[in-house]
């Protein structure tokens, strides 16, 4: 976990891509545009999407959807960086701040919403999407964004522009 980290996608991720590509195929959902952030399993798990799809998408990689930058908690074990969070709130020495983060995410997103007037899909990472479902659908309390988690693998949201 995190923005230093860039490992490929575990099996379980390769299942889910593929659940997902399933579900968004049965739904008829065509996207025309396809952001990334620039980790490796982001980029994978578009590829799953789009090879289900039977599409061949441009996909732009964007560093403003990268996961939260955990600092010297990239790549531990959850628990370590939920004790650092415990320890020192919201903000621990070395990771990047909620501020930063949201304020990075939100304009990710803006830009995204310009360059979109059609159906598009966004890969990134459950944090950088809470950051996005509460930029669109609660945004008083964008500096709480992981209160939005709704699922231990985030399964996304549709939001129509």
């Amino acid at each position: 976990m995190g923005s230093r980290l860039n490992s490929p996608l575990s099996k379980k991720g390769v299942e889910l891509a593929r659940a997902k590509a399933i579900s968004l195929k049965a739904d008829g959902f065509i996207p025309e545009r396809v952001y990334t952030s620039k980790l490796l399993r982001t980029q994978q798990t578009a590829n799953i999407i789009l090879e289900e799809l039977g599409l061949k998408v441009e996909i732009i990689e964007l560093e403003g959807l990268n996961e939260r930058d955990f600092g010297i908690y990239d790549g531990k074990p959850i628990q370590e960086l939920l004790d650092g969070f415990d320890e020192h709130g919201s903000n621990p020495p070395t990771v990047e701040t909620v501020e930063h983060f949201v304020t990075r995410v939100v304009a990710c997103l803006e830009q995204i919403k310009g360059e979109s007037n059609t159906s598009t899909l966004i890969v990134t990472h459950n944090n950088t999407t809470n950051a996005m479902k509460a930029a669109l659908f609660d945004p008083k309390n964008l500096l709480r964004y992981w209160e939005t988690n709704d699922a231990e693998y985030c399964e996304g949201f549709t939001y129509t522009f």
